[in-house]
C-alpha cells in the first residue's frame, strides 16, 4: 500500500478497513519507531502524507507482508 507512494491517513483507513482514529494511533507508533515518514500534502494543507522509509522498502512484494507483520506487532 505505502510502497507505491505516499497516502493520507484517510486513504490508509479506507484501504485497510479501519477507523481513522485507529490508523492515527498506528501511524504515530510507526513514526515513533522510524518505520514510516510523513510530509506535508501540497494539494491539501489540512492533511499529511505518509510513506514507508525508503531504506526499509525491499523488492516488490516483500514490503506488504512486512507491513502486515509490523501492524500486528503494533496493535498487540
Amino acid at each position: 500500500m505505502l510502497r507505491d507512494g505516499a497516502l493520507t491517513q484517510k486513504q490508509i483507513a479506507e484501504s485497510i478497513g479501519l477507523t481513522t482514529r485507529a490508523v492515527r494511533y498506528i501511524l504515530s507508533r510507526l513514526l515513533r519507531d522510524g518505520v514510516i515518514l510523513q510530509r506535508a500534502n501540497l494539494l491539501d494543507a489540512r492533511t499529511k502524507l505518509y510513506y514507508i522509509k525508503p531504506s526499509l522498502v525491499g523488492p516488490r512484494g516483500t514490503s506488504s507482508a512486512w507491513a502486515r507483520q509490523s501492524y500486528y506487532e503494533v496493535v498487540k
